[in-house]
C-alpha cells in the first residue's frame, strides 16, 4: 500500500486511470492522500501563496498505483502491464525512481528512529 501510494508522486505520464477503476483496498488511501493535499494547498492559499487548491491535488497522478501494488504483491511484469494505457519503458523508469523513493522514506525513519532512541536515553 505503502509504494502504491508513494507513487503518485512520482508518476508523471497521461493515463486514463480514474479512482472508481482502482481497486478497493487502494480507494482509502489515496482519498487520505488527496485529503492531505487539500490541506497542505489550504494552508499554502491562506499564507497568500498562490495555489490552485484542485490543481495542487491533481497533481498527484493515480496511474500507477494499481501496478504498484500488482508488482509488490509478486505478480510478473508482463501480466501486470497487459491491459494497461501505459508504455513499458515508462513503467519502468517510474518503478525506478519510486524505489529511489522508497529507500529515502527509509532512511528517513532509519534516522526518525536513531533520533527517538537517543533522546529518551
Amino acid at each position: 500500500m505503502c509504494a502504491a501510494l508513494l507513487s503518485c508522486f512520482v508518476f508523471d505520464e497521461k493515463s486514463e486511470v480514474t479512482e472508481n477503476r482502482l481497486p478497493d483496498e487502494l480507494q482509502q488511501p489515496l482519498k487520505h492522500l488527496q485529503d492531505k493535499a487539500r490541506r497542505v494547498a489550504t494552508v499554502a492559499q491562506e499564507s497568500k501563496l498562490q495555489v490552485d487548491i484542485d490543481e495542487y491535488v491533481d497533481k498527484f497522478k493515480i496511474g500507477l498505483m494499481e501496478v504498484t501494488c500488482r508488482w509488490c504483491k509478486g505478480e510478473k511484469f508482463a501480466d501486470i502491464i497487459k491491459g494497461q494505457d501505459l508504455f513499458e519503458g515508462s513503467v519502468i523508469r517510474c518503478i525506478r525512481r519510486l524505489e529511489e523513493l522508497v529507500v529515502q522514506m527509509s532512511n528517513v525513519c532509519k534516522v526518525r528512529e536513531q533520533e527517538t532512541h537517543s533522546s529518551t536515553k
